[in-house]
């Protein structure tokens, strides 16, 4: 706001000076010729031919001329100022609006994620009497429907009020896979490594390694994508995950 009533003040200001301007360069005109005339008028009268420029003449004539060319210069000069001044001021604006904008937008984005996040709580604690078998197998049905969000929901049902369960790695593993699906990669890597780190027993273990560089190399992560491709190559050579890593290495 107060940027906008500078703009405003200097608007104003840019105007005054192009009316005085133009009202100078008017009243200095008429001034000259007035002059010039009066001068014609007295020479004439003394006999002196006033179309024989002198040296007096011609410096006569020069001195307005060049007072007047000065003035129209440091008018000028002073208008180009604030004119800058308002491209300035402008340019701030724009970037306040911008940066204004981007905050908007990321209020937006934080207060939609609190959003779903609330709806997940309350669907969790809604979820939180039925057996984890039973979640575990709704949400499997759910993700070979491409239900996936719904799915998502009942694996972290299971996890949160069931994270002693047997089955709990595999629920993080088949979240992995369907943060894939929906390729949310960020998300995906994050539940492969839940996996990966603590759950080394599991059999969803080599999945999660092969799973996780895989993801990594569509962020373009190539070096984290080629550790863990190489790390699950290592550790179990002849599972089909390490041939499939070995395949996507050759041919990468």
């Amino acid at each position: 706001e107060e940027i906008q009533n500078k703009l405003v003040e200097l608007e104003k200001l840019l105007q005054e000076v192009d009316k005085r301007l133009s009202a100078a360069i008017i009243q200095k005109n008429e001034s000259i010729h007035s002059n010039q005339g009066k001068n014609l008028t007295l020479m004439e009268s003394q006999g002196i031919n006033p179309a024989i420029p002198t040296g007096t003449h011609q410096a006569f004539q020069l001195l307005p001329q060049n007072r007047f060319v000065q003035d129209k210069k440091e008018n000028t000069q002073k208008n180009d100022r604030i004119k800058q001044q308002l491209t300035d001021l402008e340019n701030d604006l724009q970037k306040i609006n911008s940066q204004a904008k981007l905050v908007r937008e990321k209020t937006q984005e934080t207060d939609k994620i609190e959003s779903e996040k609330e709806k997940i709580e309350k669907r969790i604690e809604q979820l939180k009497n039925i057996p984890p078998d039973d979640l575990y197998a709704r949400a499997l049905e759910a993700f070979n429907k491409l239900e996936y969000s719904n799915a998502l929901t009942l694996w972290h049902a299971m996890t949160e009020n069931f994270p002693e369960h047997s089955l709990v790695s595999n629920a993080f593993f088949w979240q992995g896979e369907a943060h894939y699906q929906m390729q949310d990669f960020n998300n995906a890597i994050e539940k492969y490594n839940r996996v990966i780190e603590q759950y080394a027993q599991s059999s969803k273990y080599p999945a999660a390694l092969l799973k996780a560089g895989l993801s990594c190399f569509s962020l373009n992560n190539n070096k984290e994508g080629e550790r863990r491709l190489k790390e699950l190559i290592e550790k179990y050579p002849n599972r089909a995950e390490a041939k499939r890593a070995e395949v996507f290495l050759h041919n990468r």
